[in-house]
């Protein structure tokens, strides 16, 4: 699998929880940034939340933010790294493959307790990683690990989310996209 753009997805919480928003930086290979968005906020009201119940997370971060930030993005990547687990729901909506990445010292284990592929940086830069994705697409799982593994010799896989969410941080606290600010 060769492998030219990533696309980082991220979701951050604000507001006690009550605002959710979700946010794409597409990189090279070498993580530089070629393209970034951010949703707008999202509060579901004490209706959808009653609802929805149990699937309102999902149904908010992978219909309300993901799959809009994917059609808004112009830069096309060849796989999607995401942090929560919850947006490894996206899957069977998008052609790419999802990867969740975490720390080794996170929860080894998916929800269907298999245990998940840890990588480690050739350089040794860097702590291990684990790799884990959707249930019926993990096998795939071999030949992205191949494919990141070259990459995290020289780029820290994870350091992307935290430039996310400064940057995330930085649109809500400026109110950006917010419906109650129209001039933002």
């Amino acid at each position: 699998m060769e492998m030219t753009k990533l696309a980082f997805i991220s979701v951050s919480r604000f507001d006690n929880n009550a605002v959710t928003r979700g946010a794409i930086l597409v990189t090279d290979m070498e993580t530089k940034p070629l393209e970034f968005r951010v949703t707008g906020p999202v509060r579901p009201t004490p209706l959808q939340k009653t609802l929805y119940g149990d699937v309102l997370e999902e149904y908010i971060l992978v219909n309300l933010l993901a799959l809009p930030l994917l059609s808004a993005i112009r830069e096309r990547p060849d796989l999607i790294l995401v942090r929560d687990p919850v947006l490894l729901y996206l899957q069977p909506h998008v052609e790419q493959h999802v990867t969740r990445i975490s720390k080794e010292n996170d929860l080894r284990y998916g929800g269907d307790d298999e245990p998940q592929d840890v990588i480690s940086s050739l350089s040794g830069r860097y702590d291990p990683i684990v790799l884990d994705m959707h249930r019926d697409f993990k096998s795939a799982l071999p030949e992205i690990r191949k494919s990141l593994s070259t990459i995290f010799a020289q780029r820290d896989l994870l350091e992307p989310f935290e430039r996310i969410q400064v940057a995330t941080e930085q649109v809500h606290n400026q109110r950006l996209g917010d419906r109650d600010n129209p001039g933002a």
